[in-house]
């Protein structure tokens, strides 16, 4: 089954105690919902509870610019009779994100293969490190943000946005297992940071191809002219 971008909603800026995502439309069961959830200030504090049934992806990544730091966690879960909103409860702070769902995913066990992280200090270009993704058919994400706010920026080559605004996402089906080479924007500079994800897809059904069963041909023993059975 072909991955899909399902749909998304986001949280702006701001800050609070409570960060509350508003389900993507149209979920369905065993659709991977996505939360990219980010503290932004100075000296940010512990990592915030998820709502219940996410786990965390990965570590924290930290962006930073001086003393500034964006710190960006990716939470997910697999969707199973959904009901309601996802609310994030932590510390009073500055907070923002998205979250994101994908259908045609793999649907036991994790849903990420390979990943890379990388940032600057400066710089008005976003570069995200290539990875070598696992499986056919994946889905390579996008997932940026720069000290400038974001926003209006293009999306690196090949690749489709999904998000732009606090932060940013794009994705990109990549059809062959390999090498992606790396993905590079141009933001509005400041310190930046990238993470790539692959996201895999469920295979198609079917196990192991056997062969048609044919009856063994008994053939009896006789005797050759020179006295050898066979």
């Amino acid at each position: 089954m072909a991955i899909a971008y399902r749909s998304q909603s986001a949280v702006s800026w701001a800050t609070r105690t409570t960060t509350t995502f508003t389900a993507p439309a149209g979920l369905a069961n065993d659709d991977i919902i996505k939360i990219v959830f980010y503290y932004s200030g100075y000296t940010p504090p512990a990592a915030p509870t998820p709502p219940s049934g996410f786990s965390l992806f990965s570590t924290m990544f930290d962006i930073t610019d001086g003393s500034w730091h964006n710190r960006q966690y990716v939470y997910w879960k697999r969707a199973s009779g959904e009901s309601g909103n996802y609310s994030f409860t932590h510390s009073s702070f500055a907070s923002f994100g998205y979250i994101t769902a994908y259908s045609g995913c793999l649907t036991s066990g994790t849903p990420f293969g390979a990943t890379s992280t990388n940032s600057s200090t400066s710089g008005n270009s976003g570069v995200g490190t290539g990875i070598t993704t696992t499986a056919a058919n994946s889905f390579l994400l996008f997932l940026s943000t720069d000290m400038q706010g974001t926003g209006g920026l293009p999306p690196p080559t090949g690749m489709t946005e999904r998000y732009d605004a606090d932060a940013y996402m794009a994705d990109q089906l990549i059809a062959s297992a390999g090498a992606t080479g790396n993905r590079t924007q141009t933001n509005n500079g400041g310190g930046w940071g990238v993470r790539m994800v692959e996201l895999l897809e469920q295979p198609a059904g079917g196990g192991a191809t056997s062969r048609p069963f044919r009856r063994n041909t008994i053939v009896p023993w006789r005797r050759s002219a020179g006295g050898v059975y066979f």
